[in-house]
């Protein structure tokens, strides 16, 4: 169990109902720390997706929270969630050495 008491085992299971904290000009907003309870990840993971642009990057509040939008939320939920192809890279590491190099020396 990690610090935030999140498991393999209970990282997806159904959490409380997502309410709003903020509304602002008629949009709802959802603060990072809520999210972060509601899908399960540490606050590193979810500060490292945004930084890779794997999911969008929110807002700042005036009072330096994080906060995202009721889309943006379901966008960061759907990517939690989802399985990647272990596809073989692009690149390979290859041999240190060469068979041949050794006969050259």
């Amino acid at each position: 169990m990690t610090k935030h008491g999140v498991t393999g085992l209970n990282a997806l299971q159904p959490k409380e109902v997502f309410v709003a904290t903020l509304t602002v000009n008629g949009v709802d907003y959802f603060p990072a720390t809520q999210l972060l309870v509601e899908i399960g990840v540490s606050r590193q993971t979810l500060w490292r997706w945004r930084r890779k642009g794997q999911i969008p990057r929110g807002r700042r509040y005036r009072d330096g929270r994080i906060l995202f939008t009721g889309r943006e939320v379901e966008m960061i939920k759907r990517f939690a969630t989802s399985v990647e192809s272990m596809e073989r890279p692009a690149f390979h590491q290859g041999r240190l050495f060469d068979i041949g190099d050794a006969e050259k020396v």
